[in-house]
């Protein structure tokens, strides 16, 4: 599948925790795709205190546009996506899931539409991801949808692409497991255009899903927080 958008410059986070089976699949991936989408590119890994081997296997890499942030302890999805973008150069910023379940060239269509919005949010089409997981990403985004207004489908789709001064206008800090939706809330609260495009998602082949139930509790639970918070705004 052939990209068909080529913007200026981009910069894109790939967050990775304990992805030792896939990791190099997915920034091989990487490699190959973004010349495709960018004349100017870089690759920000972010090792999110992985346990396993994947840090060894970031550190062998050599590639001048390939940066490898290593966080010593585990900070969760958003934080780590945070620090990322924080690090990144270019005026426009997108992030992908390191576990290989997106091919990363289909960041093509939403480039495609970033002249026309301030965000552009990925969603699965179709999702390949187990009934379960699919169930509660049903809930989560219909709670969104009610609770906050949110109009996305698929919130929690790990790929999307922004200007870098929507990222800087925003400061979103966005709470361990509700971060991707604060961001996606406080930039339609804000006024942002905000655009969806389907994408290819892959069923996991290798390694492991990080969501526990813990990690459910949880997520509810600031869930909860933050659609108080906006209610109160």
């Amino acid at each position: 599948m052939a990209a068909s958008v080529k913007v200026r410059e981009l910069s894109v986070v790939m967050p990775v925790w304990n992805e030792e089976a896939v990791v190099l699949r997915s920034v091989g991936n990487a490699v190959e795709s973004l010349p495709q989408l960018s004349e100017s590119w870089e690759l920000i890994v972010v090792d999110d205190g992985s346990l396993d081997s994947t840090g060894k296997l970031l550190a062998a890499l050599d590639h001048p546009n390939v940066k490898i942030l290593t966080l010593e302890r585990h900070v969760g999805y958003w934080p780590a996506i945070r620090r990322g973008i924080d690090s990144a150069r270019y005026s426009i910023v997108g992030y992908v899931d390191g576990d290989s379940q997106f091919d990363l060239l289909d960041m093509g269509g939403l480039l495609e539409q970033i002249g026309s919005f301030d965000i552009v949010s990925g969603y699965r089409n179709p999702r390949k991801d187990d009934p379960h997981r699919l169930a509660l990403s049903f809930l989560y985004n219909q709670s969104l949808k009610v609770g906050a207004a949110l109009g996305l489908r698929d919130v929690n789709c790990a790929m999307k692409v922004f200007h870098r001064g929507v990222w800087d206008a925003l400061k979103v800090e966005g709470a361990y497991f509700t971060g991707v939706a604060e961001f996606m809330l406080v930039a339609q609260h804000a006024g942002m255009r905000i655009g969806e495009v389907g994408v290819r998602h892959f069923p996991r082949e290798k390694g492991k899903s990080k969501v526990r139930l813990v990690d459910l509790a949880f997520g509810a639970w600031d869930l909860l927080g933050l659609l108080i918070k906006l209610r109160l705004k």
